[in-house]
């Protein structure tokens, strides 16, 4: 394993300028260290992986410096354009080095299955490299070397020399952990509460969805405990960002039920302009937990820290928006979601005091899709 302390020397030896990215649980102990150690000024905490790449674009063209990002594979989609339209050599030749989390890495055999990884990253680990080639972006899966500052030096130093992105691949595991610090609110209900009180107050025949990470497992935990909810519910596993969007596409399919969206505060923040159109769905009651932080993979702040997002949500044009901490004011909002028409935005100030792990569904995400489909009579 690889101390990631002596990883972010290595970049403070390579004379690193900038460095931002989106947190992954793979990476955590790595960013622990760069907030532990790195200016403050020079990192930041990005609401998607395609703003991280612009943030060290812009860093390089006003300091003449390599930017570090630091990503999960599956971010690898949202980087896409500023990559290949801005930083590659054919463009704009900006030397920036990758750092990117390898979920769903096929095993030494070359197969994959749900049980090195979640399903939603089989795919994703599978052509992780092959796509890294596509881009023509040169990479090395980091701890091949015997030294990992040689792995960090030769390719900062290509990524200067190709006037390109480059890439190290973290497998999971390697670097040593570090015991997080806890950022996320001290008040306000617990996720487990929050989502409990949703499923309750609203009726057996409303679809819910919710938002990638800890907030879909603790609606799996509660709603498979429950034989009446099983079925309503769709899990944006891995989408990042895409929780409510996917909802929109239910309401203008459903208009004749509310839908309801859990989300969280990073995943919200990853891709707000989508507001602007989940304000229009007069059936949709769009509930975000705020927890200021990107909890489900190590506990970084959001982007969203010290922001009211119910003022950000009904300035977008909700015609409703609240914001709640308690189980009484939650109730009564979703009570009055229910009864009115209108686009509907509940922020519920969430803390994480809770120590239980909620489970992972157990069912393929098929069987997901095709109960969701069936329970909106919808033939697959």
């Amino acid at each position: 394993m690889i101390s990631p302390t002596d990883f972010v020397r290595c970049l403070q030896d390579a004379d690193v300028g900038a460095i931002s990215g989106v947190p992954d649980s793979s990476l955590s102990p790595l960013i622990r260290a760069i907030e532990e150690l790195w200016p403050a000024e020079r990192h930041l905490i990005a609401p998607n992986e395609g703003a991280a790449i612009g943030h060290l674009i812009g860093n390089y063209l006003a300091t003449g410096r390599v930017g570090v990002t630091y990503l999960q594979n599956s971010g690898l989609g949202n980087a896409i354009n500023p990559l290949v339209s801005l930083a590659t050599s054919h463009v704009y030749g900006i030397p920036i080095l990758m750092v990117i989390g390898w979920r769903g890495e096929p095993s030494s055999d070359g197969n994959n299955s749900s049980a090195t990884d979640e399903p939603q990253h089989i795919l994703q680990g599978a052509i992780t490299l092959r796509q890294l080639d596509l881009l023509e972006i040169p990479w090395r899966i980091l701890g091949n070397s015997p030294d990992s500052g040689d792995d960090v030096g030769e390719m900062i130093q290509t990524s200067r020399k190709l006037d390109s992105p480059a890439a190290l691949i973290v497998r999971r595991g390697t670097f040593q952990d570090i015991a997080p610090k806890v950022s996320n609110l001290s008040v306000g209900l617990t996720r487990h509460q929050a989502i409990s009180l949703v499923l309750k107050s609203t009726t057996a025949e409303t679809p819910v969805v919710g938002t990638t990470g800890l907030i879909s497992r603790e609606i799996y935990s509660l709603s498979s405990a429950s034989a009446e909810l099983s079925g309503r519910e769709f899990y944006s596993v891995g989408g990042m960002g895409h929780a409510v969007s996917v909802a929109v596409g239910i309401a203008r399919g459903s208009r004749g039920r509310k839908v309801v969206c859990i989300d969280g505060d990073g995943s919200l923040c990853m891709h707000t302009g989508e507001l602007f159109v989940s304000a229009l769905q007069s059936n949709l009651i769009h509930i975000v937990l705020n927890n200021e932080s990107h909890f489900s993979v190590g506990g970084q702040p959001t982007v969203s820290k010290n922001r009211e997002l119910h003022r950000i949500a009904k300035a977008a044009g909700y015609h409703y928006s609240v914001v709640t901490q308690d189980e009484r004011e939650l109730s009564k909002a979703i009570g009055h979601a229910v009864a009115t028409t209108g686009s509907y935005f509940i922020e519920v100030l969430s803390s994480e005091s809770q120590t239980r792990m909620p489970s992972r569904p157990t069912e393929t995400p098929v069987s997901i899709k095709r109960n969701f489909m069936n329970f909106l009579r919808v033939e697959p």
